[in-house]
């Protein structure tokens, strides 16, 4: 079985306020034991991609602490491996949730 990968920009976000991010919630289907997604920001557009910490493996509920201050403008990129996924559902991310205050 080969493996797959790839990566894309899912969105770039605008806050009306900077805001203070503390954390990012993602929610995953349909995980083989070795499909990973690593998740990584630019935020202001500084153009310095920061990841997010460890992959998020493993279907469900995951998390990661942030710690960005004064965030106006935020751009989310997924990079992804998956095994052979000819015989099942590919893997995904069915939802991201960000957490946080305004600054």
């Amino acid at each position: 079985k080969g493996a797959q990968s790839g990566s894309a920009v899912i969105s770039e976000v605008f806050f009306e306020q900077p805001v203070d991010l503390d954390e990012i919630v993602v929610y995953t289907q349909d995980m083989a034991a070795t499909d990973e997604f690593q998740l990584s920001l630019i935020v202001n557009g500084t153009g310095n991609e920061a990841n997010v910490g460890k992959s998020f493996m493993g279907d469900g509920r995951d998390s990661r602490s942030l710690g960005y201050r004064r965030v106006h403008r935020l751009t989310l990129i997924v990079t992804f491996t998956a095994t052979d996924t000819t015989n099942r559902v590919p893997p995904s991310i069915s939802r991201v949730e960000l957490f946080g205050r305004v600054a």
